[in-house]
């Protein structure tokens, strides 16, 4: 149980504190699923999938194949920005934490 002294404000802090090292901890897989991302095959795949668009019927109600496929492309670019955004942050953070010095 926590202590009652603790504010809100203090287990907030204290849960960033260990939300920071595990996102460092992470660095290395985030890095790892990044590199995934851009393989050629991986980050040719949206431009791929947007230049046969044109070959399916332009319905783009949910569940048809036009809206499956676009749906594909936005998640693959999405992700793929996020990781690039991730491993980004990250590194600062690690950087940043590493130019700390200890107590």
């Amino acid at each position: 149980m926590a202590d009652q002294t603790e504010t809100p404000s203090d287990l907030l802090s204290i849960k960033r504190g260990i939300d920071d090292r595990i996102a460092i901890a992470n660095l290395s897989g985030l890095e790892a699923i990044q590199a995934a991302f851009a393989v050629d095959a991986v980050s040719a795949l949206p431009a791929a999938l947007e230049a046969l668009l044109p070959q399916l019927a332009p319905d783009d109600v949910i569940g048809t194949p036009y809206n499956q496929a676009r749906c594909a492309i936005s998640t693959i670019r999405g992700v793929s920005d996020f990781f690039e955004r991730e491993v980004s942050r990250v590194q600062a953070l690690a950087t940043a934490q590493s130019q700390v010095p200890a107590p």
